[in-house]
């Protein structure tokens, strides 16, 4: 990678003739400023896609959980996953850590298969939440009986709803 001091007198021409070649960082008063990078069309579809607003949100939804410290180190990934997968059975918490971590739905079915217990009485006597709404109905793809204000606000944010406990139990070796 190729630093280039940029100036009021430097010349455009150079600078984008250097950036087709290889990586060029512009510094300006000792700060970089601007990466110029070679680009062909075959990234233009790349490119595209990783600008697409579902892609930025989520990039903003990370950082916004490590400000937040609500990420978790990856050994206590590792020993959460170890945990879920060794036998030992994971509990409603658990389970909506990582969906509310990730931002995934689960159906009542698939989360009560993972955790044990039916269906219909997995969230009895639990409050509504945003954290709970990531399990909801398999029909609505929706939480029963929440309002708005008890919904997470990026509870669309995925299409996919999993839908069995099998599946819940394969995400959640590898959650994303």
């Amino acid at each position: 990678m190729k630093k280039i001091n940029w100036t009021e007198t430097s010349a455009w021409a150079e600078v984008i003739e250097q950036g087709e070649r290889e990586d060029v960082v512009l510094m300006r008063d000792g700060r970089a400023f601007a990466l110029l990078t070679p680009f062909c069309d075959e990234d233009l579809d790349w490119y595209e896609r990783e600008r697409a607003p579902a892609f930025l949100t989520s990039i903003e939804t990370a950082r916004r959980q490590v400000r937040e410290g609500k990420t978790l180190s990856h050994d206590e990934l590792k020993r959460e996953l170890h945990r879920g997968l060794s036998g030992t059975r994971l509990t409603l918490e658990d389970v909506l850590e990582f969906l509310e971590r990730y931002h995934q739905r689960a159906t009542y079915g698939a989360v009560a298969g993972v955790v044990g217990g039916s269906p219909m009485s997995l969230m009895t006597g639990a409050p509504r939440s945003p954290r709970r709404s990531w399990v909801v109905n398999g029909e609505t793809k929706q939480p029963t009986g929440y309002r708005p204000e008890e919904i997470h606000p990026a509870l669309k944010e995925r299409s996919h709803v999993i839908m069995s406990s099998e599946q819940l139990r394969e995400w959640l070796s590898s959650p994303r």
